[in-house]
């Protein structure tokens, strides 16, 4: 038996409709787009996005983890937004695209949580 998805509007969205949309400022500007996702293997819970800025085709690329309680859901331009000035985003911790941030390493991960003034999710935030 095949069970027909609904059309309907709905609060879920798929992973694969996340990754690549973009990010927006809150006047609607496009900051970069959603690379990938990271989620907690145990609760299911997404934890934090990878925002991709700059570059073409990945060559000088910037990957920005953001916690995910940093992004908020804008249906008017049906896209993800993040109220940062371009100092903050410049100051944000990130690596390139041909680099790999360590997400075992609780202190990078605990001071990129700071940067962003968001509790850590495992200090059951």
């Amino acid at each position: 038996m095949m069970v027909k998805a609904t059309t309907g509007p709905h609060q879920l969205i798929a992973s694969d409709h996340v990754v690549g949309m973009a990010v927006r400022r809150p006047n609607g500007a496009v900051l970069g787009h959603i690379e990938w996702l990271m989620i907690d293997k145990a609760s299911g819970k997404v934890l934090n996005a990878v925002l991709s800025v700059g570059g073409f085709l990945g060559s000088r690329t910037n990957l920005i983890p953001l916690p995910w309680g940093r992004l908020r859901y804008n249906p008017k331009h049906d896209s993800y937004e993040l109220d940062i000035e371009d100092d903050e985003l410049r100051r944000a911790p990130s690596f390139r695209a041909d680099e790999d941030f360590d997400w075992s390493d609780r202190t990078q991960e605990a001071a990129l949580h700071r940067f962003h003034g968001v509790a850590p999710y495992w200090e059951g935030a």
